[in-house]
């Protein structure tokens, strides 16, 4: 129904808000200056652990994806991808300043696995869950809409931080944010039920994989 077409768009949607205000905004563009304040590394030092999970996430992104795809499971990676998010922020991200192991997993983590999941397993999903060719479009250009819209919200971010400290910010915002974003993605019509559908719809008996 067109209504379910329309409740995956906008939960696809979340996914894509969650990740940018997690990933985009408060790790690529202030995780950096985090580690510098308040732990005292230097630019480089603050720098290393999210290049090296850059570089980790360029032959995982593709393999995750082609996984996702063959597995039609993309929703259920994702819903792994930010049940990790809620638990690095928790544990890892924003620690004493003191502990350098903490910034190096969550990084790694974030930038080498869960960035190999969350982009790959939207563009997995969406041709799946929307059913003509104008609906993907639309979807996959909405979702590259908010991807560069949400980074304009940075300067709210960078205004909690100061009002509220790192800590806070992360409990009172980010954790909850991620945690809204992890029930949409549960709440998600699982990729493989969705094409299960669609071949009854089009009269043929569908295949489940035990």
């Amino acid at each position: 129904a067109a209504s379910d077409v329309y409740k995956r768009q906008v939960l696809s949607c979340v996914a894509v808000i969650g990740w940018v205000v997690v990933w985009v905004i408060a790790t690529n563009q202030f995780y950096p200056t985090y580690l510098q304040a308040v732990k005292g590394w230097d630019a480089i030092g603050s720098s290393m652990p999210l290049m090296v999970a850059s570089l980790i996430s360029l032959p995982l992104g593709p393999l995750f994806g082609h996984l996702m795809n063959k597995q039609h499971a993309s929703k259920w990676w994702m819903v792994i991808g930010f049940a990790l998010v809620a638990v690095m922020l928790a544990f890892f991200a924003y620690t004493g300043p003191n502990d350098t192991m903490g910034p190096w997993i969550y990084a790694l983590v974030l930038g080498g696995i869960v960035q190999s999941i969350v982009p790959p397993g939207l563009r997995v999903y969406i041709p799946t869950a929307a059913k003509d060719s104008a609906k993907i479009d639309y979807s996959l250009a909405l979702m590259a809409f908010l991807t560069a819209f949400v980074q304009l919200f940075a300067s709210f971010y960078g205004t909690s931080v100061e009002m509220l400290g790192w800590n806070d910010t992360c409990y009172f915002v980010l954790i909850p944010i991620t945690i809204i974003t992890l029930v949409c993605m549960i709440l998600l019509k699982s990729d493989k039920k969705i094409l299960e559908a669609q071949k009854i719809d089009d009269g043929k008996e569908p295949q489940v994989n035990s």
